[in-house]
């Protein structure tokens, strides 16, 4: 019988076998080759893959607006996210962009960021999108996601009194690490007016760090 590890378990229980990860959805399996690392440990068996993902495993109720995903659901619903970032982007790497482009829209779908706001584990999809030649949905996103960067570190850096700021500075580091990955992808794949308002924000709050 095949040996798995979930995808949520910590790294150290790896014992080293890592690098004979395979990545079939929510769970790693260990198989008897040594394999290069796609988007993130291990690598990916993108048809068992896209047949776990889009066919058995069922996202109930995260779109509901009315159910409520408190802090702990959240960080377990943005490790879904990462499970469709790696398959959509394992798809592009082999071609098949109009498979991404399914993969990525059903994430969208089922994980909306009405009811799940996004987090860096978002910038993957976003690449994603870049990377499968839907620039449109790829700028709808970012600037979704830098505009929550933008809100949050005008709150910490104009608005949290000095005394909280430093309880604040992991939620800055993290804001900030997102603006420039964000940066990053849009030099290299938008390089257009969104690329100037995300490079207009970073600079105006690496200044302000100075």
């Amino acid at each position: 019988r095949p040996i798995y590890y979930g995808t949520t378990v910590s790294s150290e229980t790896y014992h080293g076998l890592e690098g004979y990860f395979q990545l079939e959805g929510l769970m790693f399996r260990i198989v008897p080759r040594e394999g290069s690392r796609q988007w993130g440990i291990g690598g990916v068996s993108t048809t068992t893959m896209y047949n776990n993902v889009m066919g058995k495993y069922r996202f109930r109720s995260i779109n509901n607006p009315n159910v409520y995903i408190d802090e702990n659901k959240t960080r377990i619903i943005s490790n879904y996210r990462s499970i469709f970032g790696r398959l959509a982007n394992a798809l592009i790497d082999e071609g098949k962009k109009d498979s991404a482009l399914t993969v990525l829209n059903k994430c969208m779908e089922v994980i909306p960021h009405s009811t799940v706001p996004l987090n860096y584990f978002a910038t993957m999809l976003i690449e994603g999108y870049y990377r499968a030649d839907n620039s449109t949905k790829a700028v709808e996103y970012s600037t979704i996601l830098m505009n929550q960067c933008v809100e949050q570190l005008n709150f910490i850096l104009l608005h949290a009194k000095k005394q909280d700021q430093q309880w604040l500075y992991g939620d800055l580091q993290i804001n900030m690490a997102i603006l420039q990955e964000l940066y990053k992808m849009a030099d290299k794949y938008e390089k257009g007016d969104h690329l100037k308002k995300v490079s207009t924000e970073f600079e105006r709050f690496i200044s302000m760090l100075q």
